[in-house]
């Protein structure tokens, strides 16, 4: 999988173009760069001279997108994968003390909502209620 970072987004390469850097005696030296878009990919053919290659992409799809601090977090959450990601995503969550806060309102409102439903069965049940 081959990825980079737009501002904090990463941004899934699902193109290859290869060409030849000419260096300044007569070697050459093959080059690779990957690419999110074909738009993208045709430009770097047409200005190296390049070919171009789609990528099979289909199981990466899910890092596409995502935000990230740097680069390098990207590639590290890449080498999670998707999976690996998505525990780290929950146990992030977890640990975060708004979340619990958040989970322990929604608590108190189930609480709040059955003593409600109770109060009203026991006014049905309730001779004169």
């Amino acid at each position: 999988m081959h990825i980079r970072t737009l501002g904090n987004t990463v941004q899934l390469c699902r193109w290859q173009v290869g060409y030849t850097m000419q260096n300044g005696d007569e070697a050459t030296t093959p080059m690779t760069k990957y690419v999110p878009t074909e738009e993208e990919a045709d430009a770097l053919v047409k200005m190296y001279s390049g070919t171009k290659q789609k990528l099979d992409t289909a199981a990466d799809e899910w890092i596409d997108g995502i935000t990230v601090d740097s680069l390098a977090h990207g590639r590290e959450i890449a080498a999670m994968g998707e999976q690996g990601y998505k525990r780290w995503l929950a146990e992030r969550e977890a640990k975060n003390p708004e979340a619990l806060l958040r989970e322990n309102e929604q608590l108190k409102q189930q609480v709040t909502d059955a003593q409600l439903a109770l109060a009203e069965l026991y006014e049905m049940m309730t001779p004169g209620g």
